[in-house]
């Protein structure tokens, strides 16, 4: 399986739908208009999303558990958006500090950029972390 960093460098999508699986597909579309009884067009794919629609291809999410689920929604994000930061609420809340840990070296593998919004800061900041304090009148506390 190829890693989000891994089809973001190769190119994106047009890396999981290879150009020669897009000639295939054209070209059993142009047979099949050809055997038709009446005259057909069709459009070419040439969009890799068209396909992926058409075919109703979603996330396998059945087995992932939240941070696993948040990171590959990320990166499905990233590959077929081009989202570059991603703002999550509350994540702290949801996570132990293992899960945390876990769920930020990840990210930074995959080399995300994340900014985590809380209501409240639970204890010390956690390695990785760079805390500013917000007051209710938007005073900025470093």
């Amino acid at each position: 399986m190829l890693s989000c960093a891994g089809a973001i460098r190769q190119g994106g999508l047009g890396v999981i739908v290879l150009p020669r699986t897009r000639g295939l597909i054209n070209a059993l579309a142009a047979e099949l208009s050809v055997e038709l009884d009446f005259e057909a067009a069709f459009r070419t794919l040439e969009d890799p999303v068209d396909l992926l629609k058409l075919m109703d291809f979603h996330l396998d999410s059945e087995n992932l558990e939240l941070p696993e689920l948040l990171l590959e929604w990320m990166c499905l994000q990233r590959l077929f958006y081009g989202k570059q930061l991603f703002v999550v609420y509350g994540l702290k809340a949801c996570l132990s500090e293992t899960e945390l840990m876990s769920f930020y070296r990840s990210v930074s593998y995959e080399k995300i950029d994340m900014l985590l919004l809380e209501s409240y800061q639970r204890g010390e900041a956690l390695p990785g972390e760079e805390l500013t304090i917000i007051d209710k009148d938007l005073c900025v506390i470093s």
